[in-house]
């Protein structure tokens, strides 16, 4: 009768200690990936506005957004010097600069969302995982759309070694609370 009640003690602790654990991990990753959103989106939206008031400013003093658009995202991208952050922008679908010549955009972020929204996704490829936010320029250049790349893989990189620290000391305690139980 013992060996009974111990193993349903037993394993009574464990579904439950690792449904916690399990809780922890789930919370934790979305939290990493609400921060890589909101990295995206900001960035997105300080360059959204800062490129249109640039536009406005050029075009104010005689020239045409069309010509300098490319020259003005470029520069951005240099000041940012970040190399987890990846420009593009389109018009009408058509790639009008991209920051990263080899990268490989997803065609599905060539389009603004309507209503002048912007759409944030995270997406995985090649091992890598990125915050992706995509939205139209405010008016009168809302034909452009903005593409703003936060590479977020080291976030979810130290989210999965978390993750796997706490089931490692959870299987660890589990054996010695086990045989303490025993």
């Amino acid at each position: 009768m013992k060996h009974r009640t111990f193993l349903a003690t037993l394993a009574l602790f464990l579904i439950v200690f690792y449904l916690g654990i399990f809780a922890i991990s789930v919370m934790t990753f979305q939290d990493a990936a609400r921060r890589a959103k909101e990295i995206s989106l900001d960035g997105h939206a300080l360059l959204s506005a800062m490129l249109a008031k640039e536009l406005q400013a050029l075009e104010s003093r005689g020239g045409k957004a069309e010509d300098a658009v490319a020259d003005l995202l470029q520069s951005y991208a240099f000041f940012l010097g970040n190399p987890d952050i990846k420009l593009a922008l389109y018009k009408e679908k058509d790639l009008v600069f991209s920051s990263r010549r080899d990268e490989d955009w997803p065609q599905s972020l060539a389009a603004a969302p309507a209503g002048g929204e912007r759409a944030v996704t995270l997406r995985r490829s090649g091992g890598r995982a990125a915050a992706w936010a995509s939205g139209a320029l405010p008016e009168p250049y809302d034909s452009y759309t903005l593409v703003y790349g936060y590479d977020a893989t080291e976030t979810f990189s130290l989210w999965r070694k978390t993750k796997n620290a706490m089931f490692a000391i959870g299987a660890v305690l589990s054996v010695l609370l086990a045989s303490g139980l025993l």
